[in-house]
């Protein structure tokens, strides 16, 4: 993962395999569940949204496929509009 937050962050302390969720988007997929949206692409879309928010993103070089997919989702246009309204609130 990457910050810009104070400290670095350590993903070999997380408590996830984060080479499975890489591993696990078969070819160019940009779903997380199947081959359309699901409810498994909103709550995954979610957390890396509000992460987003906190100045953490996902290594595209260490899982290429995972950044895409999370770009992906939150490019849709659903996500845009709750993510700028977000963005908005949390605005100084």
């Amino acid at each position: 993962l990457n910050s810009n937050l104070s400290h670095p962050l350590d993903d070999t302390q997380l408590p996830i395999d984060q080479n499975h969720c890489d591993e696990v988007l078969v070819g160019n997929a940009t779903t997380f569940v199947g081959n359309q949206l699901s409810i498994g692409d909103i709550a995954i879309g979610s957390v890396f949204a509000t992460l987003q928010h906190a100045g953490v993103t996902v290594d595209a070089a260490k899982w290429p496929k995972l950044a895409g997919a999370i770009a992906t989702t939150l490019a849709r246009p659903s996500f845009q509009a709750v993510i700028s309204e977000e963005q908005a609130m949390l605005a100084p």
